[in-house]
């Protein structure tokens, strides 16, 4: 695995046991206060960041990227706006999230609900397993907000077309894939915002676990794994295999 640091230094380290490394890993620094911190394919892309890693773009950047998920310039596809988006807003979510009390201030929450349904209505194809994985991070840092947060049940049909999507994902069998649904679908289950609503963190709760095939899709995916546990402790119990994990 590679781990990639604010200032911009990239490390790799080889693991016997990748998988619980990372996870080790992330709940370490995440318990430290990191909240930007998260695991994908590939590295940050530099070359389409306006601002260094470990500074905050202006807001004005951050309102740029949001219009961009609506209607990407006709030079790009979907694909490469949502690419930059994540590039430039942190993982933790955007940090001009609300509307400024002056005279031409932007609709911000209007911006953040245009640029979740612009997510949730436009498919990637399941070819694109970083595209997919990107849609998915897009989501969670648009949901970290509080108008993001609010809009998992307040827009409508995007309760409906986001849990479609995860199922579609889960149903890949892509660790990475799964990991950046399953991350998603944690921020709309505990607010990431300061000064949240404890109603509306109940009311994504329970408009989650209503979704028979959501569920199903979850218990599929955790049983797939613990079948594969199960085999790899039985093969490591036999003096004549050779396990690889």
């Amino acid at each position: 695995m590679s781990v990639q640091y604010a200032n911009g230094e990239v490390r790799s380290y080889t693991s016997t046991d990748r998988d619980s490394l990372i996870a080790s890993f992330l709940d370490g620094v995440r318990g430290s206060g990191n909240r930007d911190v998260h695991v994908r394919m590939r590295l940050i892309e530099r070359e389409k960041r306006l601002a260094p890693l470990n500074v905050n773009v202006e807001e004005e950047v951050e309102s740029t990227h949001l219009k961009i998920l609506v209607q990407p310039p006709p030079a790009w596809g979907f694909a490469e706006a949502v690419a930059r988006f994540n590039a430039n807003i942190a993982y933790s979510g955007l940090v001009h999230a609300v509307t400024q009390e002056h005279l031409f201030a932007e609709n911000k929450e209007k911006l953040i609900n245009s640029a979740m349904m612009a997510l949730i209505t436009k498919d990637i194809s399941n070819d694109d397993l970083e595209g997919l994985e990107q849609q998915f991070h897009a989501l969670r840092r648009l949901v970290a907000s509080k108008a993001g947060f609010a809009g998992f049940t307040s827009l409508p049909g995007f309760r409906e077309k986001i849990g479609v999507k995860v199922a579609k994902a889960l149903k890949l069998g892509h660790d990475g894939i799964s990991h950046a649904a399953i991350d998603m679908v944690c921020a709309l289950m505990e607010p990431m915002h300061e000064d949240f609503d404890l109603r509306q963190e109940q009311l994504n709760k329970s408009s989650l676990l209503s979704s028979e095939r959501f569920l199903d899709g979850l218990l599929d995916m955790w049983t797939t794994h613990v079948v594969s546990f199960a085999m790899i402790c039985n093969l490591e119990k036999s003096n004549n295999a050779i396990c690889f994990r």
